[in-house]
């Protein structure tokens, strides 16, 4: 249990529920934004210093393409989507009908603003998820998009968008749009280490 930071299994069985069921939201609104089948795995519940080892199984030369958004209201935290560019790149076709250039558009350009759009419906519906559970609302900002090397992503992820989260547990999911041949995208949720225990209490826990 050391490397769960001590939790029970009762209470990793209720962070578990509480991440199958909003990233079930997530994975239905993502669905239903791009038409096509959304399939994911049981979320699992993994300390934060190893979350680099599931969210990059790819090799250090690949493109990554990363999306994330803090949250604010009665539970702060932060929600981190992962896929491979090329993947992006997919997306923003289906949505657009056309392949855009993301590295050389602006940040507010169609392809970045239509990503954007797909974080916005997908965040939104995890965080209203896990409010309606624990009564409390929840509050997401525009997501931010980074795009680079697998390696350097590693360090964007640990250095930049989790800084201020210590010692704290991620929700991880893979989700798969179509086939599931193909690699996973990536979605977790981290919530501040402070706010584990009143969300935890808030599900009477």
């Amino acid at each position: 249990m050391s490397d769960l930071l001590n939790f029970t299994p009762v209470q990793l069985d209720a962070l578990r529920e509480v991440s199958s069921i909003s990233a079930g939201s997530a994975s239905t609104a993502l669905a239903q934004f791009v038409d096509k089948k959304v399939s994911m795995l049981p979320p699992e519940i993994v300390a934060i210093d190893n979350i680099n080892k599931h969210f990059f199984p790819y090799d250090d030369n690949s493109f990554a393409f990363i999306m994330h958004s803090d949250i604010s209201g009665g539970l702060k935290g932060r929600i981190i989507f992962v896929c491979l560019y090329e993947y992006a790149l997919s997306l923003c076709n289906i949505l657009l009908g056309k392949r855009c250039d993301l590295e050389n558009e602006s940040p507010d350009g169609i392809g970045a603003s239509s990503l954007k759009e797909i974080g916005m419906v997908m965040f939104g519906s995890y965080t209203k998820a896990i409010g309606d559970m624990i009564n409390k609302l929840l509050l997401i900002i525009t997501p931010q998009l980074w795009i680079g090397g697998a390696g350097n992503a590693k360090d964007y992820i640990s250095n930049t968008i989790l800084k201020l989260s210590g010692k704290t547990l991620c929700s991880h999911s893979y989700l798969w749009i179509g086939e599931e041949s193909s690699k996973p995208l990536h979605l977790a949720f981290v919530p501040d280490a402070e706010y584990i225990m009143p969300l935890l209490g808030a599900l009477g826990i």
